[in-house]
């Protein structure tokens, strides 16, 4: 992300934190698809979570592009060496909910779908945080605008699976 003529240190600094925010909650969003997805035990609930999954990295790659920051690298390593996620500390936790709750339901769709739920109305709301706290970032408003729609219409198909 580099700072333009007509931004302070400060406000790049806030445009930074916003976006790193929704950055990362976005990477888990991703995360969560695959971990559901390898948990899935129904075929068709299995395509849809990976189909998800890759509609969020499309998501999180037009974003980091869009805002210009400077190692697109350090957010869409997806996996780290060891094959371990990346994302945030809230993140992880989620995941080895899924995980757990996946053991203990057998990969039980209801079960995951719940957990989908739970996370990307997380999702939803750190968008609609981020559009609140936009008269920064004013250029990348119109496509957080799409995206958080994507995530409505997505967490909608889901919903009506259960």
């Amino acid at each position: 992300m580099s700072i333009n003529s007509t931004m302070t240190v400060a406000e790049y600094e806030k445009e930074h934190a916003i976006l790193k925010d929704l950055i990362e909650t976005l990477q888990d969003s991703f995360n969560a698809f695959k971990e559901c997805a390898k948990a899935a035990k129904e075929e068709n609930f299995k395509l849809k979570c990976e189909a998800l999954a890759s509609k969020r990295g499309e998501m999180l790659n037009k974003l980091l592009m869009a805002s210009g920051y400077p190692s697109v690298n350090q957010y869409t390593a997806i996996e780290t060496a060891d094959n371990k996620p990346t994302g945030s500390v809230t993140a992880v936790f989620h995941r080895i909910y899924i995980d757990l709750k996946a053991l203990l339901t057998n990969g039980k769709t209801e079960a995951i779908i719940e957990e989908i739920e739970r996370g990307e109305t997380t999702l939803l709301d750190t968008y609609e945080e981020t559009l609140m706290q936009l008269s920064i970032i004013s250029r990348l408003r119109s496509l957080l605008n799409q995206q958080y729609f994507e995530v409505k219409r997505d967490l909608a198909t889901v919903e009506a699976t259960a």
